[in-house]
């Protein structure tokens, strides 16, 4: 099993496929072009210079899909048959055999236009992520004019978008060299371009090398934002194994330290989310909408899942080479996964109910935190899907920022260990955990909370979640720290708030006397409680109470919680002039912060009231 956080039916789909590439003529495709067909004369009069005008038109509109299509119909009046003697490719014009001929036989004015649809669609595949046949168009337009400019720089993108960098970086080194040798005072802007590119890519090349991601202090303060698009994924000294009686997961090449980046990807597909469900509708290509529609595709009950798995499907669509690893995400016990063998060039057809079970079974959900689950945004990350589950008891944590996931350790890992974090926080209710888990994606947690848990009887769990409820309801208000407040009335209102959570505590300890250090339910109480008294002043009792929930979130293993809590702790004890305890809390929040993140830098989001003496004391 290798599920996540949160998270169809058949559809045959519009969509052929041959050598990797997707032909995405639909029915409004066809209707498009035959609109235009007025333009240029009718489909069977047109030559290959009318298709190159009209692909570089729909280009322009960003209609990429469509451009392709056209360039691919130029493109079909000279079908590549085999190479002549000198290497030069053989064209054919369409109905006419006789006229058969190598390009460099051909008219100047031939071989440009059959240039510029190569290299133009090349450009149209890169502008849909479709790397794989980007390359293979740009080399057949560098067959024919090797220094041609813009083939070699877009045949340089489409091996980075592989994340073939060395051999990026190479192509594009070596293709510099040949062209400046040349010196056209025309292409010094060019040569300029492609250089500055090159730099760029060694930058990349050094993040897929070592996880060294720029500008991480203010991505942590966007969350819900996509990430700079020149970060690529790092994957670290990990590998998929089969795991006895899971399925498939995540082991150690080698041994891991703690805080120890494992994973940094971008999400395959990521929604960021406002308020309510999004329309799929809106976002769509229409080739997906015609293939959709035409496929029966049934709408599902969770409409942001639905949204996420239609959006997956457009770019499957777009981009079938990317179902070979899609595909072999598990989908539910159901359908399981599809093994398909390295060396296969096959690529798999759309199928819908496959893909709504992938998203089903490994989606991450970035909620911030918060409890009930307020999604802020719903994604899909295909290797860090492989990681196992655990509540309590992992050995690695995962943080979601913008449309990146990071997966790190937080204590040491041996080699062919496996690597588990938990989807979901131990700090919800067991029958919540349940329905993620086990309702939804199809296996019992075997760690010692969910076994706490289950031996509570049924009363037990509902008055639980009548008092996680309670807990809710209790709201911090800071404003008793500003100025010009009714303090009599704050005052009533704080001691009744207080009284209710110190009671729900006691209770919770009652009734679930065996939980001990995993007490996880504590947690939100115990949190909410040491905010009111931080919010009135007593920033004795607040630090108490908080490192109360240090101790939990150790035990939990939740270092993220232990970063928040601990700062928390470090301000009260510099509020009471306690220096010795403010930095020897300032030291755990430092520990704890090189676990969760793995960089310093990250506290920059937190403010000068806490660098600043974390720099006196030496810590930073």
């Amino acid at each position: 099993m290798n599920g996540t956080n949160r998270f169809g039916s058949p559809s045959n789909g519009n969509a052929k496929v041959a050598n990797g590439k997707c032909d995405m003529t639909s029915n409004r495709t066809k209707n498009h072009d035959e609109e235009n067909d007025n333009d240029v004369g009718n489909r069977s009069n047109r030559n290959p210079q009318s298709f190159l005008k009209e692909g570089n038109r729909l280009f322009i509109y960003k209609n990429f899909p469509g451009a392709i299509s056209t360039y691919t119909h130029g493109l079909d009046l000279f079908k590549e048959a085999l190479l002549c003697g000198d290497d030069d490719p053989v064209v054919v014009v369409e109905n006419e055999p006789d006229k058969s001929r190598c390009v460099s036989g051909n008219t100047n004015e031939s071989k440009t236009v059959v240039l510029e649809l190569f290299s133009n669609r090349a450009l149209a595949y890169l502008s849909i992520g479709n790397y794989t046949a980007a390359l293979e168009d740009a080399e057949k337009a560098l067959s024919i004019n090797p220094t041609h400019f813009k083939a070699i720089f877009r045949k340089t993108k489409a091996l980075a978008g592989l994340a073939q960098y060395q051999n990026a970086i190479g192509f594009g080194e070596s293709s510099l060299k040949r062209l400046t040798k040349k010196n056209k005072q025309e292409s010094v802007s060019d040569f300029k371009e492609l250089a500055a590119y090159l730099e760029k890519l060694r930058r990349m090349k050094h993040q897929s090398e070592t996880g060294d991601y720029y500008d991480m202090p203010s991505i942590m303060e966007r969350p819900f934002e996509s990430t700079p698009p020149d970060w690529v994924d790092y994957i670290g000294a990990v590998k998929v194994e089969k795991i006895l009686g899971k399925g498939r997961g995540l082991v150690a090449a080698e041994d891991l330290p703690p805080a120890k980046l494992i994973l940094a990807c971008r999400a395959f597909e990521v929604i960021f989310l406002d308020t309510g469900s999004p329309d799929p509708e809106e976002s769509l290509s229409l080739e997906s909408k015609d293939a959709l529609e035409n496929g029966n595709f049934k709408v599902e009950d969770d409409k942001t899942l639905n949204f996420l798995a239609r959006k997956i499907y457009d770019r499957l669509i777009r981009n079938p080479e990317k179902r070979v690893d899609f595909y072999q995400l598990h989908a539910g016990n159901d359908l399981g996964y599809v093994e398909i063998p390295p060396e296969s060039k096959e690529i798999p057809e759309l199928d819908m109910e496959r893909i709504y079970g992938i998203c089903k079974t490994n989606t991450f959900a970035n909620s911030g935190d918060s409890y009930p689950e307020v999604e802020k945004s719903v994604g899909l990350w295909l290797f860090p899907a492989f990681v196992n589950h655990l509540c309590i008891g992992g050995n690695c944590t995962w943080k979601i920022f913008g449309d990146y996931i990071f997966v790190r350790t937080f204590k040491p890992v041996k080699k062919g260990e496996e690597l588990v974090h938990s989807y979901v926080s131990p700090a919800y209710p067991y029958r919540a955990r349940f329905g993620t888990l086990t309702e939804r994606l199809g296996f019992v947690c075997p760690c010692i909370l969910c076994d706490l848990d289950r031996q509570l009887p049924k009363s037990i769990h509902d008055e639980k979640e009548k008092l996680k409820q309670l807990v809710l309801n209790q709201e911090v208000d800071f404003s008793s720290l500003e100025q010009n407040v009714d303090s009599s009335e704050y005052a009533k209102k704080f001691q009744a708030s207080t009284m209710i959570l110190e009671q729900i505590i006691l209770k919770l300890e009652k009734i679930q006397p065996k939980h001990g250090k995993y007490n996880a339910s504590l947690l939100d109480p115990l949190q909410k409680l040491g905010l009111k008294y931080f919010s009135v002043g007593d920033f004795e009792k607040a630090a108490r109470i908080m490192e109360r929930v240090c101790s939990l979130m150790n035990a939990c293993m939740l270092p993220h919680g232990v970063v928040d809590c601990s700062m928390w702790i470090v301000g009260s004890y510099m509020q009471l002039g306690n220096a010795k305890q403010a930095k020897k809390w300032a030291k755990i929040l430092v520990e704890n912060v090189m676990l969760a993140y793995g960089d310093i830098q990250a506290l920059k989001v937190v403010g000068d009231w806490l660098l600043e003496p974390l720099a006196q004391w030496g810590l930073i």
